[in-house]
């Protein structure tokens, strides 16, 4: 977990600013205001809520459960979300302010979001295929699922197409339901249960 304390130096030498990481969890409705009174830069594009973003596939439009932020100066440079669906967590973006890319911002709230998925297994639409990007994701211990057909077969319909597809904890079972039946499940088992929850 992040420090929201904690000193970070963006950039290397060049850079000396410090990046405040709050612990709080923010709603949607608070990112997207923070969002809209960013710092103002000609590549800035604004918020849209999820539940509006017509090209995302209907699993991926629901309001998201929480984001990280981090803040410089009190002004918002990037945030990261999470939705808990039944069996498992589905990311909800990372996005940060276009002035502060490239310095590893998004990279801490990925951990901090690490650490709301915990042991529990996590699914992910990756738009963006740099290779560097990818790579990235891949150290904190994601997979990469390379189609949708290599998804579970049930689950294959909800995905959006021409992404990168990743997973995490793929043979953990939601803490929530080591209870009941689906306690020795697969990953791919449980996947195929929750063909169209929360759409």
């Amino acid at each position: 977990m992040v420090d929201e304390n904690e000193a970070f130096a963006s950039g290397g030498d060049i850079y000396s600013e410090v990046i405040k990481f709050p612990s709080k969890v923010y709603s949607e409705k608070e990112v997207k205001e923070l969002w809209d009174n960013a710092v103002p830069h000609p590549d800035l594009k604004p918020y849209v809520n999820r539940a509006d973003r017509e090209h995302f596939p209907p699993i991926s439009r629901q309001k998201p459960d929480g984001y990280f932020i981090a803040l410089y100066h009190g002004k918002i440079v990037a945030h990261c979300g999470w939705k808990k669906l039944e069996h498992a967590y589905l990311t909800a973006g990372v996005k940060t302010h276009p002035a502060y890319q490239g310095r590893g911002i998004s990279g801490q709230l990925r951990k901090k979001r690490i650490g709301v998925f915990g042991s529990n297994p996590a699914i992910a639409f990756m738009n963006k295929n740099d290779e560097w990007w990818v790579s990235s994701w891949k150290k904190e211990g994601w997979e990469v699922v390379e189609s949708a057909e290599d998804l579970p077969e049930a689950y294959q319909d909800l995905a959006p197409p021409n992404r990168i597809y990743l997973l995490y904890n793929k043979g953990a079972i939601m803490e929530d339901d080591k209870d009941d039946d689906t306690k020795n499940a697969s990953f791919d088992r449980i996947f195929n249960t929750i063909i169209r929850v929360n759409i």
